[in-house]
């Protein structure tokens, strides 16, 4: 049998991170507020997923429909000030510091954390 590559175990797991955070968010955009269906939402990062410090971090992604998240890479403070309303701006700093710490994740961590949500998913569409 094949050993499971960490890039393709990546994109799966970032499917279940991402369904799942749409699904906590009730399919409404953080940042405009509409509601939007499965084929108009996005997981946006508000500290880019380029960093893999918060790429699966829950306070960094929220449901955003596709003309927010777009408009949020052309003005990300938008998405910026909200949140710091929100959870203020030493959670912000604090957010922003793990984004920048190195992770390295195996093929086996991704499968992990696409286990991991898929059951919490699972558990929400059963109302647990």
């Amino acid at each position: 049998m094949n050993k499971p590559k960490a890039s393709v175990e990546k994109k799966k797991a970032w499917k279940a991170f991402s369904d799942y955070i749409r699904a906590r968010d009730r399919w409404t955009c953080y940042t405009c507020g509409r509601v939007v269906d499965k084929y108009h939402a996005d997981a946006g990062h508000l500290i880019s997923r380029y960093w893999a410090g918060t790429l699966f971090d829950e306070m960094n992604v929220h449901c955003q429909c596709k003309s927010c998240n777009i408009l949020h890479e052309n003005d990300p403070e938008i998405y910026k000030r909200k949140w710091v309303a929100e959870h203020g701006q030493l959670a912000f700093d604090e957010l922003y510091r793990r984004s920048k710490l190195t992770v390295k994740r195996t093929a086996q961590d991704y499968i992990d954390l696409r286990k991991a949500y898929e059951a919490i998913s699972k558990r929400m569409i059963k109302g647990e």
